[in-house]
């Protein structure tokens, strides 16, 4: 909650104060997440291989130290250059301590419960927005974005690292205490045929790039979109709230059910619900309302994806290496994701929020058109 909620929703709502305060192009201030995401999409293979090797604990306490760096750097930037070190620094946060490290050291305790134990963990982060948007949005208003920067990265030295330090253990689980019975959705080589491997694991890729085009792109720029449409600020900080605790919904829904349908049918879910929220924005018109149905669809989308992002490479490619294969997947999303808010500035600034709406509206289809054809390979191999 606290890596994301202090970069990916701090920017969100800082991103247009720092662009006025630092006299800076939009596209840069916002670039400082395709910075990010470039370090972090470098490191994500070889992070994933060491976790697979060695476990999480010796990469997530100097990840963590290095996003208390970062945003120091960040509070204390002067111009672009500075800002954007900052943002580079954190790359080393996200592939080190968030979800590419995280959750792969979660499933590796978790072995056959890893369903049960990554939904768990997606409904707390599901509330992330919930929590931070308005928490920035107050620090911001009473002391400023750069003391909100500062009291975000003392976050890590004093909550993140404790709890990391305390609950991580050393080394690598065995693999007897990682292995599931035969036939479960968990198992150490997964369900892919080998002649087909290939194909599924970039088909896969596609259908996270195209959500992370959505997440990267249109989602941390929410609010000045819906502002840019007719929305006052505040209604859009307002109904883009709904979206966090849709996600923390969702994914309760699917702990509760005890995962009885597969994980494919739950990440084919997540990538339908989406471009339906658009759907109803685009045809309907922006109001008050269509935004509030479109950030539920969003959340809703995005809490699902959360957690069969995280299990389907783990069906189709087994425990053995799932965290080099979280790493290898995470290179062409995170460049994607780099990319994406650099896109959806310069469609803002050039194009129109509108237009912002129709490629997020595009990228979902194609997401979706991703997982209809895996299905149809995982059938027919």
């Amino acid at each position: 909650m606290i890596g994301w909620g202090t970069s990916f929703s701090a920017l969100t709502v800082l991103g247009t104060t720092i662009v006025r305060d630092l006299h800076m192009a939009r596209e840069t201030v916002f670039g400082g997440l395709s910075a990010m995401l470039v370090v972090s999409a470098v490191m994500g293979p070889r992070v994933g291989r060491i976790i697979d090797a060695k476990g999480a604990r010796d990469l997530m306490l100097p990840g963590t130290l290095a996003g208390s760096i970062a945003l120091l750097i960040v509070a204390a930037a002067q111009g672009p250059l500075s800002f954007l070190f900052g943002w580079l620094i954190f790359g080393l946060t996200v592939a080190m301590m968030l979800n590419n490290a995280a959750v792969p050291a979660l499933v590796q305790i978790a072995g056959p419960n890893a369903r049960r134990a990554v939904s768990a963990y997606t409904v707390v982060t599901g509330v992330t927005s919930a929590v931070f948007l308005p928490l920035t949005e107050w620090l911001a208003n009473r002391y400023g974005w750069r003391m909100t920067m500062l009291i975000f990265s003392l976050m890590y030295i004093v909550i993140c690292l404790p709890v990391l330090l305390s609950v991580l253990p050393h080394g690598r689980p065995e693999r007897q205490s990682l292995d599931a019975s035969k036939g479960g959705e968990v198992t150490w080589e997964g369900h892919s045929p080998p002649a087909v491997r290939r194909l599924m694991f970039w088909l896969v890729a596609l259908w996270m790039a195209m959500q992370g085009v959505i997440a990267w792109g249109f989602n941390v720029q929410a609010v000045d979109i819906l502002t840019g449409v007719g929305l006052t600020r505040e209604a859009a900080i307002g109904v883009w709230m709904f979206s966090g605790p849709s996600q923390a919904v969702a994914r309760l829904g699917d702990m509760a059910s005890g995962g009885r349908s597969s994980v494919l049918r739950l990440a084919m879910l997540s990538a339908a619900v989406t471009p339906l929220g658009f759907v109803i924005a685009l045809f309907f018109g922006v109001s008050t309302i269509t935004a509030t149905v479109l950030a539920i669809c969003f959340g809703v989308g995005q809490g699902l994806y959360a957690v069969a992002r995280s299990l389907l490479p783990l069906r189709l490619f087994g425990l053995r290496t799932y965290g080099a294969t979280m790493g290898t997947l995470a290179l062409p999303l995170n460049l994607v994701c780099a990319i994406a808010p650099l896109i959806f500035s310069t469609l803002i600034v050039n194009a129109g929020p509108t237009t912002a709406f129709w490629v997020a509206f595009a990228a979902g289809l194609v997401g979706v058109a991703a997982l209809i054809i895996l299905d149809r390979v995982a059938k027919s191999a």
